[in-house]
């Protein structure tokens, strides 16, 4: 299996995102009463950028694959670098029922 790069990560961006928040306290910006909600806020805001990546990737991949699905139908050659699916053809034929 192949890593991804830490910019990737989910953990990368949580820890982003809390130092900037300390930063943001440190330097007078947030209340430290405050801090608590901003994290919070923060937390839910990456949590709904991390969904809506995924759904938009699942997205991409499933109108590729049936792109390549009509274009294996319609007779047209696949872009390069697509993989070909050989099937065994019998030259003997099959009775159904």
């Amino acid at each position: 299996m192949k890593m991804k790069s830490g910019v990737l990560s989910t953990e990368f961006w949580m820890t982003l995102v809390a130092t900037g928040i300390s930063m943001a306290v440190l330097g007078g910006l947030i209340a430290e009463g405050e801090v608590d909600q901003v994290m919070a806020l923060a937390k839910d805001a990456i949590a709904g950028v991390v969904a809506i990546v995924s759904l938009v990737t699942y997205i991409i991949s499933r109108t590729n694959l049936k792109r390549e699905i009509v274009r294996s139908e319609s007779g047209t050659l696949p872009e390069k670098d697509t993989p070909q699916l050989e099937l065994p053809v019998s030259e003997t034929p099959v009775e159904l029922g």
